[in-house]
């Protein structure tokens, strides 16, 4: 079984969490030097061997159907819609021009992954910002400061000083799940916990909110996927 671990000076025990079809081992600082911990951490994984792969297997599912290839690295999307790849024998980055996004065929397949990656983060910084922009007017609700976010646990946070941040690879999502993510943060620059207030304040705007936030947990898969 593959798997990442994280290491955590306060942890005194072994957990897991699959995220984006990634399997996350939470254990102690300790573990490097500890063979104890080590062996306790083989036999937890074991013993959780079963939950792990239905997990894994629920995420599979989940992600039949939505950008189809874009988990296996054979296609790249752009708002819900297939990219046209193109591979270029000029430069070293990656291009988008007249709907064409042009890859280095130069570049190891690690080195192209980062240059795709690159380059989502900055069409991110400024199509999600333009969009933070439009709904916040539309909405009436303004917020203090943008920033992207890469944390693969969250699609998008607001602080209490009003920073709202979004993660780049929600440009991959279709347009109504972007739209349902930044309307989900701006509800918090009024109401900061989930209470039953707060999502009053988001049905105002978005009467569909249930389906939509059932619909893009259906896209965990894209966190590990970019």
């Amino acid at each position: 079984m593959e798997y990442t671990l994280k290491r955590s000076a306060r942890r005194r025990t072994v957990s897991v969490e699959i995220k984006g079809g990634e399997v996350i081992v939470h254990v102690p600082l300790a573990y490097d030097r500890s063979s104890a911990i080590r062996k306790h951490t083989e036999d937890f994984l074991k013993a959780k061997s079963k939950w792990i792969e239905r997990k894994l297997e629920e995420n599979r599912r989940n992600a039949a159907g939505l950008l189809e290839g874009f988990a296996e690295g054979r296609a790249l999307y752009l708002f819900g819609f297939a990219l046209n790849v193109q591979g270029t024998a000029k430069g070293r980055s990656v291009r988008f021009e007249r709907g064409v996004l042009y890859v280095p065929s130069s570049l190891s397949d690690e080195r192209r992954k980062r240059a795709v990656v690159k380059w989502y983060k900055s069409y991110a910084e400024t199509e999600l910002k333009a969009r933070l922009d439009d709904i916040s007017a539309k909405t009436g609700i303004g917020y203090c400061s943008f920033a992207l976010t890469s944390a693969r646990g969250k699609w998008g946070s607001c602080s209490e000083k009003g920073e709202i941040r979004l993660n780049y690879r929600l440009t991959a999502l279709p347009d109504e799940l972007i739209e349902y993510v930044i309307v989900h943060e701006l509800c918090h620059m009024r109401v900061m916990a989930h209470s039953r207030e707060f999502w009053n304040e988001v049905h105002r705007f978005l009467p569909d909110y249930k389906e939509l936030k059932r619909e893009l947990n259906r896209y965990k898969f894209v966190m590990a996927a970019i």
